[in-house]
């Protein structure tokens, strides 16, 4: 009795397994505000990398002046890092979220726009779970994940 009792209920489980899936909207089109509109100059960073002390047996130590510990290179490696050129244009809508978006292009159109009205079009990014129940399909949930930019426009002042 407990067998197909297990047996039932897995191939309950079975025929109603979720499928997850990330789906993208329709363009939307909403209200909103230029909150943020912010560039950064490429940057050349330099820095010293500490010095390792070792003893003769190969452990790391701290430096003294009894020839015990010594550096196993002098004085340390200069390097250097590029941090590149950053654009970052960023969107309010009349519903709360933010839209960021991260490209020269459009941190170029808006970059004297500050505090602006814009017309946005966007789509959402949503996690989608279907269930399927006696060999029917059907959407379980629905959660928004992300707002991707399609483009803005002015609005008339």
């Amino acid at each position: 009795m407990r067998i197909w009792l297990l047996i039932l209920s897995a191939i309950l489980f079975i025929l109603s397994c979720a499928e997850v899936k990330y789906e993208q909207s329709e363009v939307l089109t909403t209200k909103a505000k230029l909150v943020k509109v912010f560039h950064a100059e490429a940057q050349i960073e330099r820095f010293v990398t500490p010095v390792e002390y070792v003893n003769s047996e190969g452990e790391e130590c701290e430096p003294d002046f009894d020839y015990d510990c010594e550096a196993d290179d002098f004085g340390g490696q200069v390097r250097t890092r590029t941090i590149p050129e950053r654009f970052e244009v960023v969107f309010q809508s009349d519903q709360q979220f933010h839209i960021v978006v991260l490209t020269k292009q459009v941190y170029q159109q808006f970059k004297a726009q500050s505090g602006a009205t814009v017309n946005l079009s966007y789509k959402t990014l949503s996690k989608v779970t279907y269930e399927t129940k006696s060999g029917e399909r059907y959407e379980k949930s629905r959660e928004v994940k992300d707002y991707l930019f399609v483009s803005a426009t002015l609005t008339d002042p």
